[in-house]
């Protein structure tokens, strides 16, 4: 119910707000001489069309207001107050052509904008980039979808009529909207794919969840778009700008035909979208990655008491291998039986489904699957015996978000490039990728280059784009990839260890093991050990970092007020000499 609320909202959000953009950049620029009898035609159903896209889109926002289970209720409502504003003002001001009135359009139709943005995913996001990027994204979207939603509504019969007396503005109508959706496109894919970078962590979360399914969707249908849109930029512009054949034997191969499948198909695609669309904003984004910790289970299928041992598998953030045995030496599985279990989460409404566990003898089984998401996790475990005898047996348990993960804030950032050299040189391929597909396109456009290349070069835009974005893009802290500028010497780690001692030792120890006062009284438990692997992941910018603003999932108190910023890179020294050393004289 939520995802077809939503998909009739974004519907009615392209017929208005999209309306208004290809009247502006497409229609008034290209078919200002066009006759008067078509001019009223279009001005009177493109006035009908967002206005009935208005209503849609108040409708359906206060419905989802009333059904929806996390209904943001004042953007909801001052968005829905918005729209029928936005026609009356945007009409208004295209019959008098006053540029006050033209302002306050742009301004309100940006405020509506802005107000589902504020609604969306990327808005719960810490930092500025992912909303900037959500809000960028929608105007790309609207810009390209709003062309092709209009066009394919247009009067064809009266266009037909005035093309065959001048073909010109046809050409000129098929080339501008190409010359504004290839761009559109671009950016669609660029921003769609930095918002995925923030809100699908890995490979097992794409192809695990609803939200990752829906992703690829609409990134297959973007692909088929930008070779339709390569079609009308190569193919239809050129020949549209010839004459139209008059003879019907000929009809198909009358470019405004033609023209007008292609711009079906893309609007055909484009509600295709918004429904992918709807799915998203109903739908959580996996987020951060599961922290997974082995598990070991005590549960009954029927009357046999089973063991169940969760291990995660090395090498992956997600897989995860399950080990079903039998906790009483009495309870034996003859031979035929199976082993099958479901897992899945609520929160994603996603997970594996009859995942077929081998057996391992007569005591057990083994399975295999992947836990892409945290969350509250159902295990739903049948066993068929030879006889068709099945018992069951079900357990619930928690799989918690990976640690500090939800500290980070999401940055684009040039210094991570130089942090790996490997980082360097994908930078490098992705850049020239870029480079050159824009180049060959420039080429194509020119007739210098053939046809083909222009596609390809596309995906190359794509491909570059993505390199680019994945050793730039990075979920981190701004002081990540800063360089400690105090040097690792016993004076400074000597001054370093005055300063942990004061303001650290309570709670991580003298020896930075985690065994402070603190931690063991309040806690009943170390805390993280500084001693530990773990730090050598951690650049001192990232540590930096958590001693000036503290860890809030953490309990970490911030420190930026009482340590200065020249103590803090000491005090970061002395927490790496506890793990790699020091000479003996530098500590007391």
């Amino acid at each position: 119910m939520n995802a077809i609320l939503s998909a009739a909202q974004l519907t009615g959000l392209f017929l208005f707000l999209g309306g208004a953009l290809f009247r502006r950049l497409l229609w008034n620029a290209v078919c200002s001489n066009a006759s008067a009898s078509l001019t009223q035609c279009f001005r009177a159903r493109s006035g009908r069309l967002m206005s009935a896209g208005a209503a849609l889109f108040v409708v359906t926002t206060l419905a989802a207001l009333l059904f929806s289970d996390r209904p943001a209720v004042l953007p909801g409502i001052l968005s829905a107050i918005l729209a029928p504003v936005f026609v009356i003002v945007f009409l208004i001001a295209e019959r008098r052509d006053a540029n006050l009135l033209w302002i306050s359009s742009t301004l309100v139709g940006m405020s509506i904008v802005g107000l589902l943005a504020a609604s969306s995913h990327a808005a719960a996001e810490s930092g500025v980039l992912a909303p900037t990027a959500n809000i960028v994204h929608w105007l790309a979207a609207l810009t390209w979808g709003g062309c092709a939603l209009h066009l394919a509504l247009l009067p064809w019969p009266a266009l037909d009529l005035e093309f065959r007396r001048s073909p010109s503005p046809l050409g000129e109508l098929a080339g501008r909207y190409a010359n504004i959706a290839l761009p559109a496109l671009i950016v669609i894919v660029l921003t769609g794919g930095l918002l995925a970078f923030i809100h699908v962590h890995n490979v097992e979360a794409m192809n695990g969840t609803q939200y990752g399914l829906a992703v690829k969707i609409k990134a297959a249908i973007v692909a088929i778009l930008l070779i339709t849109l390569t079609i009308n930029l190569l193919k239809l512009g050129p020949a549209c700008r010839q004459p139209i054949a008059a003879d019907k034997s000929e009809l198909h191969k009358n470019p405004l035909q033609r023209f007008r499948r292609l711009v079906r198909l893309e609007a055909v695609l484009l509600i295709v979208l918004i429904a992918g669309s709807g799915i998203l904003q109903t739908r959580n984004p996996p987020g951060v990655p599961p922290f997974i910790n082995p598990q070991t289970w005590q549960i009954t299928a029927g009357e046999v008491p089973l063991t169940i041992q969760l291990q995660p598998v090395a090498g992956s953030a997600s897989r995860i291998r399950i080990e079903i045995t039998s906790a009483s030496a009495d309870s034996r599985f003859p031979d035929g039986s199976i082993a099958e279990f479901d897992l899945t989460v609520a929160e994603q409404n996603s997970g594996a489904r009859n995942v077929e566990a081998v057996s391992i003898g007569p005591t057990g089984f083994l399975g295999e699957t992947s836990i892409p998401v945290p969350g509250t996790w159902h295990l739903d475990l049948r066993i068929t015996y030879p006889d068709q005898t099945t018992v069951v047996a079900d357990y619930v348990f928690e799989i918690p978000a990976q640690p500090l993960q939800h500290d980070l804030t999401a940055y684009l950032s040039l210094a991570a490039i130089g942090f790996h050299s490997a980082n360097v040189i994908t930078f490098v391929i992705g850049l020239l990728l870029v480079l050159t597909a824009a180049w060959l396109i420039r080429q194509t456009r020119r007739a210098r280059a053939p046809a083909w290349i222009m596609p390809v070069s596309l995906a190359n835009i794509v491909l570059g784009g993505y390199l680019v974005l994945s050793v730039t893009f990075v979920k981190t802290y701004p002081s990540t990839f800063w360089s400690n500028p105090a040097p690792f010497t016993a004076e400074v780690i000597q001054r370093g260890d005055v300063i942990y001692r004061e303001q650290c030792a309570e709670c991580h120890g003298i020896t930075g093991k985690g065994d402070g006062p603190w931690a063991l009284q309040k806690r009943g438990k170390a805390i993280p050990d500084l001693t530990a692997p773990h730090m050598d992941v951690h650049t001192d910018g990232e540590v930096y970092w958590w001693i000036t603003y503290g860890i809030p999932s953490l309990g970490q108190p911030a420190l930026g007020a009482e340590i200065s910023e020249n103590d803090r890179w000491a005090v970061i020294n002395s927490m790496r000499s506890f793990r790699h050393g020091i000479p003996v004289q530098a500590r007391p």
